[in-house]
């Protein structure tokens, strides 16, 4: 995959180079968009300047996925998990320690001699969202969806010409960082992006027939193939554990 971060951010603090570090405390983190969590150690952890901006710039379910693993690294920096992400033993890199594929990102750091962690970089895959030829690199997101054609409702049975009508009657999705539509959707196993785009458009105007839907937001839930996508599903019914979509 080819990686990159997200560029410079105007409210940021503007630092002389891109690589200086800035420790923080909970009162500018706050003003500049990050929620930390209570007990992150401040004086363990400093962040490059463009590390720092593209945590900034995260929605709110992607920077705090971020920065629990910060916390982790802060508690365990020389763990076996971050070294083996580079073929340079001497260089720490963090992968997401989420259990499923489709969720991407890796955090760059260093341990200085005084044994604080320094985040010098927070990388994610260049291209974040959309249909991908490999179903598995595709994203969970939420996106917009339109309708996109003349009006076409599952009431029963169909041709193969209705149902290509049905599946061309949703498109145009787009990224999201909230829910704006009065209807949602999460799709299920073995939907890949294409096929939950139509699918969960079909399933809302079949459970909600009354309304006139113009456009509803869809949760993606990428699908990993079968296995995963059973053990996934397993691991959100379970009584004490979910997986990062449920």
């Amino acid at each position: 995959m080819t990686w990159k971060n997200s560029g410079a951010n105007k409210n940021a603090l503007q630092p002389s180079s891109p690589h200086s570090l800035m420790g923080l405390d909970h009162q500018t983190a706050l003003e500049h968009g990050l929620r930390l969590p209570v007990d992150f150690n401040y004086q363990k952890v400093e962040f490059a300047y463009q590390a720092f901006v593209m945590l900034q710039s995260l929605n709110d379910y992607d920077q705090q996925q971020v920065i629990k693993e910060i916390q982790f690294i802060s508690l365990h920096p020389t763990a076996a998990s971050s070294v083996k992400q580079s073929r340079n033993p001497f260089r720490h890199m963090r992968r997401s320690d989420i259990p499923f594929r489709n969720y991407h990102y890796f955090i760059d750091y260093k341990i200085a001699a005084n044994s604080q962690v320094h985040i010098t970089d927070i990388l994610f895959d260049q291209q974040l969202h959309g249909r991908k030829d490999r179903h598995t690199d595709e994203r969970t997101m939420l996106y917009r969806v339109e309708r996109i054609g003349s009006g076409a409702k599952y009431d029963g049975a169909k041709s193969r010409d209705e149902i290509q009508e049905l599946i061309d009657e949703w498109g145009d999705a787009k990224p999201s960082i909230q829910v704006n539509t009065h209807h949602a959707a999460v799709n299920g196993m073995l939907n890949e992006f294409t096929k939950a785009q139509w699918l969960m458009g079909t399933h809302l105007d079949s459970a909600y027939q009354s309304d006139s839907i113009k456009a509803y937001t869809l949760f993606h839930n990428p699908s990993d193939k079968a296995v995963r996508d059973v053990y996934e599903c397993a691991f959100d019914k379970g009584q004490s554990n979910t997986s990062h979509n449920a």
